[in-house]
């Protein structure tokens, strides 16, 4: 068999795909556009298309960096002995920042490098106010609305008390509030819902200062919140108050409370900070992401967006890009996933001096053309 012309064509038009190699990173993306390109391929050419396809995507689940200068080494054989490689240097990131097409991508990442948030895991939303807008978050984010209304408020040292269930009435947590109120411990008493005599007992005695408690609801019918005890107990170390375990909440010690080093407290959400508890929250991401895995081809979107938020929250050190819901949407997006990585192997790996391309993209490269190259000679293909 032998490589069309027309295979040619199309293999050149998939690597000067704006949409696809230059701007994006998105497998869903990439695959679209070559299952476009594909149609349109004799029997034979999409064989050898698939199997070169095949080769350019089997590194991780996405596309690599290096796969545009797979694909034209497999058509027109380039000499990699000639590449010169040295150390990643702090002024090389100029080059990447030059390269920014958007101003906005080359603000985000300026930003990052300058606050020490390149290891920061990122996560995009779309901007409610039509602005572009990046937030730092360290530590633990859920959502929770807390029945004071605080806004901005910081307890260090708090304890943490998770009731899977509804305080209906006073009597049951008296011991807990007496305990509390004599040592003057603040704490976050987070449950399904409150009786009103509760919740106005808390009230009152949060303004009168005799209690430091800060109740918050997690209603049953926000999907978002239906395992949040489990993830607030796997960051808090804290056990799950319920039912189903046969526990009262008459029975909690409050001596035996666990404790987290900070929480603030917003509107609708609340910051935990907690550093002891850190292999607990690894051991819960694993489970999720697992869970995540098993989703990704079952079409269950609701289920695959509920498992990313809960990841999203479990992931300690976050930077929450905001952007403009327009057509540069996902562009920008892509901008700043791709730059990124760039940087990040390059601290790692160092870089090619003339080209500034990370050294593990030629790895990446030098290895795909060498296997996909062995393959195409076994079938004795003609290139």
């Amino acid at each position: 068999m032998i490589i069309s012309n027309i295979l040619k064509d199309n293999l050149f038009k998939l690597i000067n795909s704006k949409n696809v190699l230059k701007d994006s990173n998105n497998l869903a993306d990439y695959l679209m556009i070559s299952k476009n390109i594909r149609n349109h391929l004799s029997e034979n050419d999409k064989i050898i298309f698939d199997m070169i396809i095949n080769h350019g995507i089997k590194c991780e689940n996405k596309v690599p960096l290096g796969f545009e200068f797979f694909i034209k080494n497999i058509l027109e054989i380039n000499d990699y002995k000639n590449l010169s490689f040295k150390n990643f240097n702090i002024k090389d990131l100029d080059f990447y920042l030059k390269n920014c097409i958007y101003e906005t991508s080359k603000n985000f990442i300026d930003y990052l490098i300058n606050n020490r948030s390149l290891d920061n895991d990122i996560f995009y939303e779309n901007s409610n106010n039509g602005e572009n807008s990046l937030e730092l978050i360290k530590g633990y984010q859920f959502k929770g609305k807390n029945l004071l209304n605080l806004n901005s408020v910081s307890f260090l040292n708090c304890a943490v008390i998770l009731i899977d269930g509804v305080i209906l009435n006073v009597s049951e947590i008296h011991h807990i509030l007496t305990y509390l109120s004599n040592t003057k411990i603040p704490t976050i008493l987070i449950c399904r819902d409150f009786e009103n005599d509760v919740l106005n007992t808390l009230i009152v005695n949060y303004k009168k200062n005799t209690l430091k408690v800060i109740p918050i609801k997690s209603s049953i019918e926000d999907l978002d919140n239906l395992n949040i005890f489990a993830d607030i107990s796997s960051v808090t170390g804290s056990d799950v108050i319920t039912s189903i375990k046969g526990d009262l909440i008459s029975r909690i010690k409050p001596e035996n409370l666990k404790f987290v080093d900070k929480i603030t407290f917003y509107y609708d959400n609340f910051i935990i900070e907690n550093d002891k508890t850190e292999n607990q929250v690894l051991s819960q991401i694993k489970i999720l992401k697992d869970r995540l895995k098993d989703l990704e081809d079952s079409g269950e979107v609701n289920k695959f967006s509920l498992l990313q938020n809960r990841i999203k929250s479990l992931t300690s050190k976050n930077s929450i890009i905001r952007l403009k819901n327009d057509i540069n949407h996902q562009i920008i997006k892509n901008e700043i996933n791709k730059i990124l990585r760039l940087i990040k192997h390059g601290i790692k790996f160092g870089i090619e001096k003339n080209t500034y391309i990370p050294m593990s993209t030629y790895i990446v490269t030098k290895k795909h053309y060498d296997e996909c190259y062995k393959t195409l000679s076994n079938l004795e293909l003609i290139i």
